[in-house]
């Protein structure tokens, strides 16, 4: 389903079609996807999809934000699931933020509306634990923002890497 280009042990799903993506769970499912890719092929994390969206509870994000430490060490168990717990934490604090900046700005589509460019944005999410340049690009492409164009935008965050 997804190609991936590799970069300094970054990866790129190839579908990056906009979706129409509106409720905090649905952009929580995109940021739990993009924290689990983090460091492994999106391939993997396709496959296991199925199965960490049951064990999440189809990302309901205030049930994610309310999870304990219990429950979230009981998700490594769950089958199918990846079961890193600094990554499973970090969806949890994902959650934690959305409902936040929900509070604040009445939806999630209106707190990233409000930061004005697709820089604004790409940082705002890179706050959060596990997402880095290729899951921030990944989230607000997938949610109809508006992003640079891929190989451009991999092109210009590679010399940065490079001179950096």
């Amino acid at each position: 389903m997804f190609e991936s280009e590799s970069e300094k042990g970054n990866t790129m799903p190839a579908d990056l079609t906009a979706r129409n993506i509106r409720t905090i769970d649905q952009f929580l499912d995109l940021i739990a996807k993009a924290i689990f890719a983090s460091g492994l092929s999106w391939s993997v994390v396709e496959g296991t999809w199925p199965a960490t969206r049951e064990a999440f509870r189809k990302f309901s994000a205030a049930h994610v934000a309310a999870m304990s430490d219990d429950d979230l060490e009981a998700l490594r168990d769950f089958d199918g699931v990846i079961s890193n717990p600094s990554k499973l934490a970090a969806v949890r604090g994902a959650a934690q933020v959305l409902l936040e900046r929900r509070a604040e700005h009445r939806s999630i589509g209106s707190w990233l509306t409000s930061l004005e460019n697709f820089d604004r944005r790409q940082s705002a999410l890179r706050e959060m634990n596990f997402i880095g340049p290729f899951g921030a690009y990944y989230v607000l492409s997938v949610a109809g923002y508006d992003v640079p164009e891929y190989q451009i935008w991999r092109q210009q965050y590679s010399s940065v890497m490079r001179a950096g």
